[in-house]
């Protein structure tokens, strides 16, 4: 077993003491009453800890090495990634193979469902964050409803500058109240434009600092929606949306 695993190891197996070593630098007895272990537990813990330079004692105190906080760091950070996972994890599962989809999407997210899986039913975040926006590109193999009528009406009115990549099977299917729709949003300025490839799940990026990465059902009908602000996540979604765009042209014959 290399250093590494050893450390993965302890880490895992002593979590919920470093975790609070972390946090509160507590006395021994502390970690006693805080962890409901017996104080040879305690004891047989620390040294672990310490034998991985993970813990330190000074002036009768446990502490966390710089290592340690970042082993706790890290261990967290990857936990989270795969609750998120867990909580997409049908969705997911469904996408093909080689789907590009980067690791940085699933750290440091957060994963939203419509409320009881009602998929008409909207998630508030998401469409504050829509509500909210001066600006946003959006790629979508599906027309979302309420999302795409809010975005389509304040490119409409002049509240919100839009991009918008849609699948070419969009407009065809649509009734004449939402072709209009994005007949007036293009009209007013914006980009609405259709590509024949697309991949399957929308990506809404929201003056260049939110992202909302978006799954569907297979009835079309949106399932999970993932958020993410970190910088590497939006790098990303800039030159995925960029890819799509490349072979786009707009939608000014049918409508």
């Amino acid at each position: 077993m290399t250093g590494a695993d050893s450390m993965i190891q302890v880490v895992h197996k002593r979590l919920d003491v470093l975790r609070y070593i972390c946090e509160q630098r507590p006395a021994k007895q502390e970690l006693v009453d805080a962890t409901s272990k017996s104080r040879p537990t305690i004891d047989r813990v620390i040294r672990e800890l310490e034998e991985h330079n993970l813990v330190r004692r000074a002036n009768g105190l446990c502490k966390p090495t710089f290592a340690g906080k970042k082993a706790c760091d890290l261990y967290l950070g990857v936990t989270d990634s795969f609750n998120l996972l867990d909580d997409a994890n049908g969705e997911l599962s469904s996408l093909p193979i080689d789907t590009e989809l980067p690791t940085s999407i699933f750290r440091d997210s957060a994963v939203f469902q419509p409320p009881d899986h009602t998929p008409y039913k909207k998630i508030e975040v998401m469409y504050d964050d829509f509500s909210e926006g001066d600006s946003l590109i959006a790629a979508t193999p599906v027309f979302l409803s309420p999302y795409i009528n809010q975005i389509l009406s304040r490119g409409a009115s002049g509240e919100m500058n839009v991009s918008l990549i849609v699948h070419e099977e969009i407009p065809d299917a649509l009734p004449e109240s939402k072709k209009s729709a994005l007949f007036e949003c293009r009209k007013s300025g914006n980009t609405v434009v259709e590509v024949d490839q697309i991949p399957e799940y929308s990506l809404f990026l929201i003056d260049e600092r939110i992202l909302y990465l978006t799954l569907f059902s297979d009835t079309n009908h949106l399932s999970v929606a993932i958020r993410n602000t970190s910088d590497r996540a939006i790098r990303w979604s800039k030159s995925r949306i960029s890819e799509i765009k490349e072979n786009a042209t707009t939608l000014t014959a049918k409508l």
